[in-house]
């Protein structure tokens, strides 16, 4: 019951990934987070090593689910209409049959700027738009300083003692790390730790102006706020 664009995102366990290797974690995956299997054309690299086939600077999906946001942002709300003819197109096409409605909205308690933001999360993995939609979404501070979780460790699966070399990295049975709650399962490796990832609401939202730009202006120009 799990999003169909997971297993289109991030290899899946044996799955034949980059260097012609089956992905299998913790064995070949030295960074124990999940590797990404968005654009990755095995053909491709089976005859050259590497992609020739240029990236994507816009798609139509991000027309849509971006024209979606827009609506509610500047309404208040949609409609089922408009959702049909944005959202749920996006959904469609990743192989979702069930679709977002208002209703659907109401009778599991969602928030419907939420969900569409979701999809647009899920939708846009590694093309380049999370960190400045978290920036205009003003959620910075909320969703960066916290830990990054990684894949679950097993002891059948690891290699030989490296437990014992990661174990300070590894959730315990109450899902804590140094005593701070992080994910509902033991040994979930963190590969983040929360107290590592800063971000001050009052300075990080701009960024600084370069110290030349300054100096050219003849000081017309001034630093952001907390930058100086």
């Amino acid at each position: 019951n799990r999003d169909p664009r997971l297993g289109m995102t991030i290899f899946g366990i044996n799955e034949v990934a980059y260097g012609n290797k089956e992905f299998i974690p913790l064995q070949n995956n030295p960074g124990f987070g999940y590797p990404l299997k968005k654009g990755f054309m095995q053909e491709e690299w089976a005859t050259s090593s590497k992609e020739t086939v240029d990236k994507m600077l816009i798609r139509y999906a991000e027309i849509l689910l971006s024209y979606a946001e827009a609506l509610y942002e500047q309404n208040g709300k949609i409609t089922d209409q408009q959702l049909e003819e944005t959202v749920n197109k996006v959904r469609e096409r990743a192989g979702l049959t069930v679709k977002l409605t208002n209703d659907f909205v109401t009778e599991n308690n969602l928030d419907m700027l939420e969900e569409i933001r979701r999809e647009r999360t899920i939708e846009f993995i590694d093309e380049g738009f999370r960190y400045d939609d978290i920036i205009r979404w003003k959620i910075a501070e909320k969703v960066l300083p916290v830990a990054i979780i990684g894949v679950k460790f097993v002891d059948e699966e690891g290699p030989a003692g490296k437990r014992d070399q990661i174990n300070d990295r590894l959730t315990d049975s109450q899902g804590k790390l140094d005593g701070a709650p992080v994910y509902d399962d033991v040994d979930m490796f963190v590969i983040e730790k929360a107290d590592t990832r800063q971000f001050d609401p009052k300075k990080d939202y701009l960024y600084p102006v370069p110290k030349k730009e300054i100096i050219r202006s003849k000081n017309a120009v001034t630093q952001n706020p907390n930058w100086d």
